[in-house]
């Protein structure tokens, strides 16, 4: 009697520390319903879309329970070949966050969560993750002002502008899409002619590639202005009216008076003559033209009534 109590307690006592490591297990609730054996999946996907990868997963799982919802617009990632042995369901589904791509084999990352399926088996969303940082500086609008480097249309400086609009965007459009990688989404910009301003929204990089662009653009046209103020500061230009005399007369002897001395130009314009050149030069030959005109024109003989 004594040696069958001491069994019964013994059987007791194994029950109740199985009973104990099953309520541990049950603590934390599981990944999956265990529909196959081992409560593990194997499978040799061989690249397709999202769709066909969670579909040979369902197929893999047989009995166990598969809870995927996938969103319309991830439908079709690509999803490359993916062989998994004895994995755990979740995992399976899980590491699909980082390995799609899009069309044009753009890297994608997806957003997988889990969601309560108001069963014992767990059940998952997958959708198309938004970095809401990211979003907040796409939606950014850098505002541009291309008119120092091309000028309004139709004013002066337009029409002495070297650059047009379409060479200055297109300078900008380069230098943002190589600014960023290729995982960024492409930038918009918008040129609005009439104001001369350019609409840039993308990311804080892209945005400023294309503020660079345009100030450098600003620089070498400054720079170049500058240096043609510079040559063109000692020079002036002077139109005179020829009141007594022919004005080709006037400015030939002229330009006699001034050989030798540089820089001056003459050039007859009907009764007036244009001077340009130096400064300095301008002013004298404007003097010699004004004294050569108010000389006396040569007296021409009268006729002799008398020949014969």
């Amino acid at each position: 009697m004594v040696r069958n109590r001491i069994y019964r307690i013994a059987w007791v006592g194994m029950a109740c520390l199985s009973t104990s490591a099953l309520c541990m297990q049950s603590s934390s609730p599981p990944l999956q319903d265990p529909g196959t054996p081992d409560g593990t999946i194997t499978v040799d996907f061989a690249g397709g879309t999202l769709e066909q990868y969670v579909e040979a997963l369902r197929t893999a799982a047989g009995m166990t329970p598969m809870n995927v919802v996938v969103s319309p617009e991830v439908a079709d990632v690509r999803i490359p070949r993916v062989k998994l042995t004895k994995a755990l369901p979740g995992s399976a589904i899980i590491s699909v966050q980082q390995i799609g791509t899009n069309k044009s084999g753009k890297p994608i990352t997806l957003n997988v969560n889990p969601i309560d399926s108001g069963g014992p088996a767990p059940a998952y969303s997958i959708s198309l993750y938004e970095d809401r940082e990211k979003l907040a500086r796409l939606n950014n609008v850098l505002v541009l002002s291309l008119n120092p480097i091309v000028g309004l249309p139709g004013s002066p400086q337009a029409a002495a502008s070297k650059l047009d609009a379409k060479t200055v965007l297109s300078a900008i459009e380069v230098a943002v899409l190589v600014s960023d990688d290729e995982a960024t989404p492409q930038p918009l910009l918008k040129f609005h002619e009439a104001s001369g301003l350019l609409f840039v929204r993308g990311s804080q990089t892209q945005r400023a590639a294309a503020t660079e662009v345009v100030q450098q653009l600003r620089k070498d046209i400054e720079s170049e202005r500058a240096a043609d103020q510079a040559a063109t500061a000692g020079r002036d230009t002077k139109k005179m009216l020829i009141k007594s005399q022919p004005a080709e007369d006037v400015a030939e002897a002229v330009r006699r008076q001034l050989i030798g001395k540089c820089c001056v130009q003459l050039e007859v314009d009907g009764k007036y003559i244009v001077i340009t050149g130096d400064k300095a030069l301008v002013a004298e030959a404007a003097q010699r033209a004004y004294a050569i005109d108010g000389m006396p024109r040569p007296s021409t003989p009268a006729p002799n009534s008398d020949a014969k």
